[in-house]
């Protein structure tokens, strides 16, 4: 039998989504940096929804995202996920989001259930190194670096879709965001992190690191198609949102 996430779901720290998005959201031109890692076996259960299977061996993403232009202006957004299947399909579990725009995190958090805290957030480009990092207040929850970057093909990458925890007109459910990614460049690197006890899980430090990249993307935000009861396996509570439960 495969093992399940233990994770206790509470609908009171879940984002709030009063209604599903039906109309994606395209932003251009975007820096994605992300850096995976794998984590310690121990304890990666308790950091799973029952819905989803960890996977093998157990890994977290850190992604940054930089955006110049989008209808509610510039952001950063950086998150932390954790590796994970629904049945068969890959995807990742959204443990943690740190956003710089308070309007772009409200509609990310509204629309999509990203749980965004405010934070300063940045990112460095150079000729050796990509740098990636969030600070709350004294801590810094994010950093990461992507190392000596070196081009690579637009077709050689790939970013699993998220499930974010929402409470929504259909109860406590993962909502499956999937964005769209046209890849126009991507190098890759030896990649680093930095993890801190603080804000973040103590689970989620990373004990071996897999991979690097950064990339330019346009990347559309989807119109939520399915959602998934948390406390349920996946092939079991999926159910498709129609405009009817919206």
């Amino acid at each position: 039998m495969p093992d399940f996430g233990t994770l206790s779901v509470a609908a009171s720290t879940a984002p709030v989504v009063d209604r599903f998005v039906t109309e994606p959201v395209v932003i251009t031109d975007a820096t994605l940096l992300q850096v995976i890692c794998e984590i310690g076996v121990a304890g990666q259960l308790d950091v799973l929804p029952p819905a989803l299977h960890p996977t093998s061996p157990p890994v977290a993403i850190w992604q940054l995202l930089d955006v110049h232009d989008s209808p509610w202006g510039a952001f950063r957004l950086a998150s932390i996920r954790v590796g994970a299947r629904a049945a068969t399909k890959s995807r990742s579990f959204l443990a943690h989001a740190f956003v710089d725009n308070p309007d772009a995190g409200a509609a990310l958090r509204d629309s999509w259930g990203f749980p965004c805290v405010e934070a300063e957030v940045g990112l460095r480009v150079g000729h050796d190194r990509v740098a990636g990092w969030a600070d709350v207040g004294a801590d810094t929850p994010f950093d990461v670096e992507l190392e000596d970057p070196a081009p690579i093909a637009s077709g050689s990458i790939y970013y699993a879709p998220s499930m974010n925890l929402a409470s929504t007109p259909l109860g406590t459910r993962l909502l499956q965001v999937d964005p769209e990614y046209l890849v126009k460049s991507v190098a890759r690197g030896r990649p680093q992190v930095r993890h801190r006890p603080g804000l973040v899980d103590d689970r989620l430090a990373p004990t071996w690191p897999i991979s690097a990249t950064s990339a330019t993307v346009d990347i559309t935000l989807p119109a939520i198609r399915f959602v998934c009861d948390p406390a349920l396996p996946a092939a079991q509570g999926t159910e498709a949102v129609t405009p009817a439960a919206s």
